[in-house]
């Protein structure tokens, strides 16, 4: 362990030990109540990941059997020759705990082209619907996946923090302040010996007077 740098001498540095170690034992708990928070949130992120995953991988299924219906009835080619415009996806962030991640997505699929010359039989009709929901799916699966993977980042982050402070910090303080509360300890035993001696009448200065 490093020895504890700028502990000023004497009943300062006792002074000064115990103050440390106070803020150090409260800097421990509010990192171990964080941590305890972030647990929490972490369970709750990864059950709506693993929905959201779900529900994406329901979407994406579905869409991809409208797909093949469609392009048996209209051929590739003339399927996706349709100039379809990109989605456009708004997220908001928040911190949570300390962690920044997306909460609200809001994905608005480009809206099926109208008009008379592209395919429209209802295959072609249910599987671009289909693959409007599983955008919106993995929009929604993606934002899951971000908050969970940023509260893992910001949990192992405190740990680490929490164990720098409980295994580190605290113990080195702790044992300067024995070492330095011994000293004294000492240091004042021995004045007391040495004022004992001078007030003896038969110490050799005060006869010599």
């Amino acid at each position: 362990m490093a020895t504890l740098s700028g502990v000023p001498p004497g009943r300062a540095g006792r002074i000064w030990l115990r103050e440390r170690l106070a803020t150090a034992r409260r800097a421990g708990d509010l990192l171990d109540r964080k941590l305890r928070a972030l647990r929490a949130e972490q369970e709750t992120a990864r059950q709506r990941e693993r929905d959201a995953e779900a529900d994406w991988t329901r979407s994406y299924r579905d869409a991809d059997r409208w797909l093949l219906r469609a392009v048996l009835i209209e051929g590739v080619r003339q399927l996706f020759d349709t100039g379809a415009q990109p989605a456009r996806l708004e997220v908001r962030w928040v911190s949570t705990v300390g962690a920044v991640h997306p909460v609200d997505v809001d994905c608005r699929p480009a809206p099926w082209p109208d008009d008379d010359s592209l395919p429209g039989t209802a295959a072609v009709v249910e599987a671009a619907a289909a693959y409007r929901d599983a955008v919106r799916a993995a929009a929604v699966f993606a934002a899951a996946a971000a908050t969970r993977s940023a509260l893992d980042r910001e949990a192992s982050l405190t740990r680490r923090r929490l164990r720098a402070v409980s295994d580190r910090r605290i113990p080195g303080l702790e044992r300067a302040l024995r070492e330095r509360t011994a000293a004294l300890a000492e240091s004042e035993r021995a004045e007391l010996v040495r004022l004992r001696w001078a007030i003896r009448p038969d110490h050799p200065d005060t006869a010599a007077g």
